[in-house]
């Protein structure tokens, strides 16, 4: 679903892809993601390490 999120200056921020920005944020939104992803891959990794 895509939900319009505003900033703290009432700017509408785009916080889906699906949601038509310019080329930079949908850039920024596919780097959020990745970074999302990875520190999710990373956490996951480090409690495996842990648990064996």
């Amino acid at each position: 679903p895509c939900v319009p999120v505003y900033d703290d200056q009432g700017r509408l921020v785009h916080t889906n892809t699906c949601m038509k920005g310019t080329t930079q944020d949908n850039w920024e939104t596919a780097g959020a993601i990745a970074g999302g992803a990875a520190a999710v891959a990373g956490l996951t990794m480090g409690i495996i390490a842990l648990s064996k």
